[in-house]
């Protein structure tokens, strides 16, 4: 496949940046909805993420790949504060999903997710809470600590299932969990546990066990996550694209 241009564009309205290709066909795009990391931007997502790289390599040519700053961390970072704004951080990321909608002609059967640290929590809220509109979730290295665990209780209260003894019985048909055991090493051996251990536990209620992709010793940084970003898009290119594949 010949290198496809892609191009960024940046909509102030919702602070939403959207790489795309320059030159769009008619018909419905597939749109991916990548949530980032604390302090992420979207071009540093693009640059560090290597996603245009990514999705050349995936052979992937024709997908709407959409990057909001308005579900900023603050609205559901603990460590700011006892209760997580979830209600607002998801009000916020649908005006940004109408956005794209009213802009963008969007393939309404081809929606996903994929988040990063950060974003990873704010995926999990979005995706499990609309199981029929997403039909691929990616999460790669969840931010589901904080102080007594706050962040992981915050995904659990929200999504319906994952407070129970029970294996969720609905979930995206391509789910794609990925957390490294070396996770935030530089705050100490018990965060880091617990880090790698809430992932696992919301990975395995939602697909089984075994579901995990576990990276031994990958710690929270790009280097590791550039390749398991590959790794889903590659997985999402065969989902979203049959052998017929358009």
């Amino acid at each position: 496949m010949p290198p496809i241009v892609w191009k960024l564009d940046k909509a102030t309205e919702h602070d939403v940046h959207v790489l795309r290709p320059s030159e769009i066909a008619g018909g419905p795009l597939p749109v991916l909805y990548l949530l980032q990391g604390q302090r992420n931007l979207p071009e540093e997502c693009v640059e560090q993420g290597a996603l245009k790289d990514a999705l050349q390599q995936a052979g992937i040519d024709n997908l709407l790949l959409v990057m909001p700053l308005c579900v900023q961390e603050r609205l559901l970072d603990t460590s700011k504060q006892k209760e997580p704004n979830v209600d607002v951080f998801l009000s916020r990321f649908q005006g940004v999903k109408q956005w794209a909608e009213s802009t963008y002609n969007v393939d309404p059967a081809r929606q996903g997710l994929l988040g990063i640290s950060m974003g990873g929590k704010q995926a999990l809220l979005v995706g499990l809470n609309d199981v029929a509109t997403y039909s691929a979730l990616g999460i790669l290295s969840a931010k589901l600590d904080g102080k007594d665990d706050a962040d992981y209780k915050a995904v659990v209260k929200r999504c319906p299932g994952l407070a129970g003894p029970q294996q969720l019985g609905a979930k995206p048909p391509l789910y794609f969990h990925y957390c490294g055991t070396g996770q935030n090493t530089d705050k100490g051996p018990d965060t880091e546990m617990r880090f790698y251990a809430n992932n696992l536990m919301v990975c395995e209620k939602i697909a089984g066990p075994g579901s995990l992709r576990v990276g031994e010793g990958s710690r929270h940084s790009w280097h590791f996550w550039r390749l398991q970003l590959r790794n889903f898009l590659v997985e999402l290119r065969a989902h979203w694209w049959p052998a017929s594949g358009t």
